[in-house]
């Protein structure tokens, strides 16, 4: 009776938010080239070079950095406890198990992965603009 309440569960989930998954993963695609090619940039000498590049990288980390942060965060927190749920409530079957429920924990995980990959490029960006900042100011 579990199992079948959180396979209804799952399906109210991805039915919920399916328009909402492909979203994210498409402004991640769009926003982690756009992150990146900031983040290769050489940091430029003279302190006009210097200022422009910040304000590069003001405009990428609001516009693209912590959008995705915010977006990855709260879907991971939305899907966490019904994961955790289904981890608590389930036994782990190697070759006959549910393909509902362990395909949800999967699209958790990414959740989780995306979640991680994009605080990790945010923690670059501030990291490396404060690393201009420092250079501009000797």
């Amino acid at each position: 009776m579990i199992i079948m309440s959180l396979r209804q569960d799952v399906l109210d989930a991805i039915q919920a938010s399916s328009i909402l998954l492909v979203f994210i993963t498409i402004f991640f695609n769009i926003s982690y080239y756009k992150i990146l090619s900031i983040l290769k940039k050489e940091i430029p000498e003279g302190k006009l070079a210097k200022q422009r590049l910040i304000n590069e990288m003001n405009y990428r980390i609001l516009s693209f950095s912590f959008p995705v942060v915010f977006i990855n965060a709260s879907c991971f927190y939305l899907f966490m406890p019904l994961a955790v749920r289904i981890i608590k409530n389930s036994t782990f079957r190697f070759f006959d198990f549910d393909i509902l429920l362990t395909g949800f924990i999967f699209i958790v995980f990414g959740l989780g992965i995306f979640l991680f990959w994009s605080l990790f490029l945010l923690y670059k960006s501030i990291r490396k603009k404060n690393s201009i900042k420092k250079a501009k100011s000797t």
